[in-house]
């Protein structure tokens, strides 16, 4: 069986007189790392296999490869129907609540990804965890209090699709987004966390 993976050796230095930029702004393969440690620990199971190793002398992430998977951008453009066991809209709220924990400002709807089965899979943490508080940029759909009118939920239904752009949210928003969906959407993210493993495992542990 031929495994593949994808090595991010990339972590941008600004040079020690830039230090601010260097944190908030380049694009670094720890986070890639710390992204895949946070997801493993909270159980969302929505980042591939990565590991830290050294390839030709450079240290990377070194990431598994999804198969045969199609980003949201190519599902817009190609109105491609979602047709899983799992609704995809669970599954979008559990990557904003993800995103949100890791305050990633650079969620695209090319680094959301499906499988063939329409499990979702986010890839591209590079720019996570920045040290100065920057609003996180989210795929989402619908209307938040204080968001946008373009704020919600994404997919308004099973057939619905993501957001055709994406939204930087206000502090504020994100605050709400997050407390609204502790309160009264933490059930529904139990279940698509259930859901995405009735068929089993996303990913094997194949390159720890």
């Amino acid at each position: 069986m031929e495994l593949r993976a994808v090595f991010k050796q990339l972590s941008t230095d600004f040079g020690i007189q830039d230090r601010v930029k260097a944190l908030n702004e380049s694009d670094r393969f720890e986070c890639e790392l710390a992204a895949y440690k946070v997801d493993r620990l909270i159980g969302l199971d929505m980042v591939p296999v990565t590991v830290l190793r050294t390839i030709k002398g450079h240290p990377g992430a070194l990431q598994f490869w999804i198969n045969d998977a199609i980003n949201v951008r190519k599902m817009l453009e190609q109105k491609v129907q979602p047709g899983g066991w799992c609704d995809i809209r669970p599954q979008y709220n559990l990557m904003n609540v993800f995103d949100i924990l890791i305050h990633n400002t650079d969620r695209t709807q090319e680094n959301a990804l499906f499988t063939k089965d329409w499990t979702l899979v986010l890839i591209d943490h590079t720019r996570a965890f920045p040290a100065l508080v920057k609003n996180p940029t989210l795929l989402y759909k619908g209307r938040a209090r204080g968001a946008s009118s373009t704020g919600g939920t994404a997919g308004s239904s099973q057939r619905g699709s993501a957001d055709e752009g994406t939204h930087s949210l206000s502090s504020e928003a994100s605050d709400h987004l997050a407390a609204q969906t502790t309160r009264s959407a933490a059930e529904r993210l139990h279940r698509a966390q259930h859901c995405r493993r009735r068929d089993g495992p996303l990913m094997v542990h194949a390159l720890s």
